[in-house]
């Protein structure tokens, strides 16, 4: 079914099959009621050898096009199921809860990833959790608090009625 609000994103990619970058931006809508969207670009010096990453999300759910031409009205995106999902960080040596954390995952076979908030610090609770909407199926979860590295939780299944219990991650801090 066709869905409204959707953010739609397309970026001028360095060359064909490179996703492009944030900082390439070539325009951005959200889809309407009837889940259409448009986007229009500024000319390019050569039509014919620019090319876009298109991406869409929805809450937790991210899908990314690339190679996209001007002019192309075919692009259909197909978005996942999401659930709800706490997830728990904490201080690997200390059990401490952690008070932001940057947050990014994809699903399995998908290259791109959803960046929550652009990838900025996101706050969590005062127990270190944050509520989560992410796709249904298995994905691939990147934790890292603003200044360390970054821990993947890998082949992580979200159920569709969501996770019953926090997703409890541990972080090396100190």
């Amino acid at each position: 079914r066709p869905l409204a609000g959707m953010s739609v994103m397309a970026s001028e990619q360095t060359s064909r099959g490179a996703p492009g970058r944030g900082s390439l931006l070539a325009g951005s809508t959200d889809t309407g009621e009837d889940g259409s969207f448009h986007l229009r670009f500024a000319p390019a010096e050569d039509p014919d050898a620019t090319y876009y990453t298109v991406k869409c999300w929805l809450e937790g759910s991210v899908q990314e096009v690339l190679d996209v031409t001007a002019g192309r009205e075919d692009l259909v995106f197909v978005v996942p199921p999401i659930a709800p999902v706490t997830l728990g960080v904490v201080s690997a040596t200390t059990g401490a809860p952690l008070p932001s954390v940057r947050l990014a995952w994809r699903d399995l076979g998908s290259r791109a990833h959803a960046e929550m908030y652009s990838g900025l610090a996101v706050p969590t609770t005062s127990t270190g959790a944050i509520a989560l909407q992410l796709p249904v199926g298995s994905i691939d979860l990147d934790v890292s608090p603003p200044g360390h590295a970054t821990t993947t939780v890998r082949s992580r299944r979200v159920p569709e009625g969501g996770l019953s219990e926090p997703l409890q991650v541990e972080l090396q801090v100190d």
